[in-house]
Protein backbone atom coordinates (compact mmCIF):
# COMPACT_ATOMS: atom_id res chain seq x y z
CA UNK A 1 0.00 0.00 0.00
CA UNK A 2 1.29 3.73 -0.87
CA UNK A 3 0.10 6.75 0.60
CA UNK A 4 1.12 10.64 0.49
CA UNK A 5 2.59 12.68 3.06
CA UNK A 6 -0.16 13.65 5.15
CA UNK A 7 -2.56 11.07 3.95
CA UNK A 8 -4.09 7.80 5.94
CA UNK A 9 -2.44 4.34 6.44
CA UNK A 10 -4.16 1.23 7.65
CA UNK A 11 -3.27 -1.31 9.31
CA UNK A 12 -5.47 -4.49 9.33
CA UNK A 13 -4.93 -7.21 12.11
CA UNK A 14 -6.82 -10.56 11.41
CA UNK A 15 -8.48 -11.44 14.45
CA UNK A 16 -10.97 -14.33 15.55
CA UNK A 17 -11.34 -16.72 17.99
CA UNK A 18 -13.53 -17.80 20.91
CA UNK A 19 -13.16 -17.07 23.43
CA UNK A 20 -12.80 -13.89 21.39
CA UNK A 21 -9.37 -12.18 21.15
CA UNK A 22 -7.59 -9.27 23.17
CA UNK A 23 -5.92 -6.98 20.02
CA UNK A 24 -2.95 -4.67 21.21
CA UNK A 25 -1.47 -2.33 18.87
CA UNK A 26 2.25 -1.57 19.50
CA UNK A 27 4.74 1.47 17.10
CA UNK A 28 8.02 -0.15 18.49
CA UNK A 29 7.81 -1.98 21.52
CA UNK A 30 5.92 0.72 23.25
CA UNK A 31 2.01 0.41 23.80
CA UNK A 32 0.26 2.85 21.40
CA UNK A 33 -1.47 5.73 22.81
CA UNK A 34 -4.03 6.44 19.70
CA UNK A 35 -3.66 10.14 20.22
CA UNK A 36 -3.64 10.79 16.17
CA UNK A 37 -4.72 7.08 15.29
CA UNK A 38 -8.10 5.47 14.97
CA UNK A 39 -9.04 1.71 16.08
CA UNK A 40 -12.27 0.79 14.42
CA UNK A 41 -13.55 -3.32 14.29
CA UNK A 42 -12.94 -4.30 17.44
CA UNK A 43 -9.58 -3.18 17.47
CA UNK A 44 -8.61 -5.14 14.10
CA UNK A 45 -8.03 -2.08 12.06
CA UNK A 46 -5.56 1.17 12.99
CA UNK A 47 -5.46 3.62 10.96
CA UNK A 48 -2.74 6.17 11.08
CA UNK A 49 -4.54 9.49 9.96
CA UNK A 50 -2.17 12.86 8.40
CA UNK A 51 0.75 11.17 8.09
CA UNK A 52 4.22 12.50 9.11
CA UNK A 53 8.01 11.64 8.69
CA UNK A 54 7.96 10.71 12.73
CA UNK A 55 5.30 8.55 11.98
CA UNK A 56 7.82 6.04 10.37
CA UNK A 57 8.35 2.60 12.39
CA UNK A 58 7.64 -0.81 12.76
CA UNK A 59 3.95 -1.27 13.87
CA UNK A 60 2.45 -4.77 15.67
CA UNK A 61 -0.38 -5.66 16.58
CA UNK A 62 -0.70 -8.46 19.15
CA UNK A 63 -3.94 -10.67 19.59
CA UNK A 64 -4.07 -12.81 22.15
CA UNK A 65 -6.51 -15.00 24.18
CA UNK A 66 -6.74 -18.36 26.31
CA UNK A 67 -5.30 -20.48 23.10
CA UNK A 68 -2.32 -18.24 22.29
CA UNK A 69 -0.99 -15.12 21.02
CA UNK A 70 0.22 -14.23 17.09
CA UNK A 71 1.89 -11.09 16.16
CA UNK A 72 1.77 -9.19 13.15
CA UNK A 73 4.56 -6.80 12.32
CA UNK A 74 3.80 -3.89 9.76
CA UNK A 75 7.01 -1.57 8.41
CA UNK A 76 6.13 1.91 7.44
CA UNK A 77 8.45 4.31 5.89
CA UNK A 78 7.15 7.80 5.58
CA UNK A 79 8.84 10.07 2.30
CA UNK A 80 8.64 13.46 1.92
CA UNK A 81 6.10 15.89 0.14
CA UNK A 82 6.83 14.91 -3.16
CA UNK A 83 7.25 10.90 -1.99
CA UNK A 84 4.79 8.81 -0.86
CA UNK A 85 4.51 6.52 2.08
CA UNK A 86 4.62 2.73 1.84
CA UNK A 87 3.21 0.25 4.22
CA UNK A 88 4.75 -3.38 4.52
CA UNK A 89 3.57 -6.00 6.41
CA UNK A 90 4.65 -9.45 7.49
CA UNK A 91 2.15 -12.27 8.48
CA UNK A 92 3.09 -14.47 10.92
CA UNK A 93 3.50 -18.17 10.54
Amino acid sequence: MRKNLTMTASFNCAAGGHPSPTVTWFKGNEEMNFRRQNVVDNGQTMKVKDLRLTDAGVYKCRVSNEMGTITYTYSLSVKGKKSAAAVDFTIPQ
